[in-house]
């Protein structure tokens, strides 16, 4: 799991006091956790199902609480992926005391540190926390800033200039939107000069579209009396799991229409209608639906906008003509469309055979 940069943004959620919980942990634990290195916090007791968020007290020699953590509810073992994390495996196979998994979903930085004495100065804590304890008082004046958000900014920031670059009309109308705000990056600020770029926010919401951070599926429990399609003459027991995978709703022609190519223009109302911008809104699913909605859906957007703004602002930028640049594209009827299963499929450059994503990323770093 990659580590994010720190943003710059402030994020004060609504908090109850039994939404939050005091966790102390290790400091070699919690140096795991920021790196990316571990993704779920093991404990042997479950938490109380409205524990949203732990605020991690580092233990000795640090003495400090530093980070806080928005988690999953807890997992019990053969429930967490086993992709890499430290204790994943270990857990799953029994070999961990510990008899709960919470994931680590989002991970914040405190701007600034709270130390012991702080802590216990102002009532917050009595003395150094035993294992974990319902945050009585929570410091809503201690501003903290996203460390990672796992899922969605690095994805979604990426493709954007891939068909920005295959797309000489979206390209230069968004370059002329932005740069009539500002031609200098460092005056690009979060405000209504930036909101103004409503063209600039229709392209980032088609890459989120066309490239979702996740493509999994949406798993709803079938109720009582079953499920029935007559399309196929099915029946769906009570009980029984369904779902549709997030990659095929954004891409479904009955709310979507042409829905491989990169059309920026259907989220403009004044071009598709109010009627069509919020049909494809409220198909939109790339950040999830139901409780595993992104909270952070708001701030995300705003990083990609500045982010994106900022690089316009300043920089050109057009397809390379390498045989690198394929990756992506449509071919045969799908030519000039953004394409993901040619994005994950096996490749041979300059001598290379590609097999994973990972491997492209690699080697798109050697050649860039």
């Amino acid at each position: 799991m990659a580590k994010e940069r720190p943003s710059s943004s402030k994020m004060r959620p609504t908090r109850t006091s039994k939404e939050d919980i005091l966790m102390s942990i290790k400091p070699e634990h919690m140096s795991n956790i920021a790196a990316g290195r571990k993704n779920h916090e093991y404990r042997g007791y479950l938490l109380p199902s409205s524990v949203r968020r732990l605020w991690l007290y580092t233990t000795a020699p640090l003495s400090r609480i530093e980070y806080v953590a928005r988690i999953s509810r807890g997992k019990t073992r053969g429930e967490v992926a086993e992709d890499g994390g430290i204790g994943n495996a270990d857990f799953n196979a029994g070999r961990k005391v510990s008899k709960y998994a919470y994931e680590i979903l989002e991970l914040w930085k405190l701007r600034e540190p709270i130390s012991l004495a702080s802590a216990i100065s102002s009532g917050f804590l009595k003395g150094p926390p035993q294992n974990s304890k319902i945050c009585q008082k929570c410091y809503d004046g201690y501003p903290y800033e996203i460390f990672f958000l796992n899922r969605n900014y690095a994805p979604t920031g990426c493709p954007l200039p891939l068909p920005l670059s295959r797309n000489p009309t979206a390209y230069g109308r968004v370059t002329k939107e932005v740069r009539a705000v500002s031609n200098n990056p460092a005056e690009v600020a979060q405000g209504p000069q930036l909101n103004s770029c409503i063209y600039l926010r229709a392209c980032i919401f088609e890459a989120i579209r066309l490239c979702p951070a996740g493509s999994g599926t949406l798993w709803r429990e079938v109720l009582d009396g079953g499920l029935s399609i007559p399309e196929i003459n099915m029946h769906i027991p009570a009980g029984c799991e369904v779902g549709t995978g997030i990659w095929s709703l954004n891409h479904n022609e009955k709310y979507f229409l042409d829905p491989f190519a990169f059309q920026p223009g259907r989220w403009v109302a004044e071009e598709s209608g109010d009627e069509a911008v919020n049909l494809a809104k409220t198909a939109l699913a790339s950040f999830s639906v139901g409780p595993r909605n992104c909270v952070g859906k708001g701030l995300a957007i705003t990083e990609i906008s500045l982010a994106m703004a900022a690089v316009i602002s300043q920089y050109e930028f057009r397809r390379a003509e390498t045989r690198c640049s394929e990756v992506g594209e449509g071919k045969g009827v799908f030519k000039g469309q953004f394409q993901t299963s040619w994005a994950f499929t096996i490749y041979e450059f300059e001598g290379w055979a590609v097999h994973s994503v990972s491997e492209i990323r690699a080697w798109l770093r050697l050649t860039i």
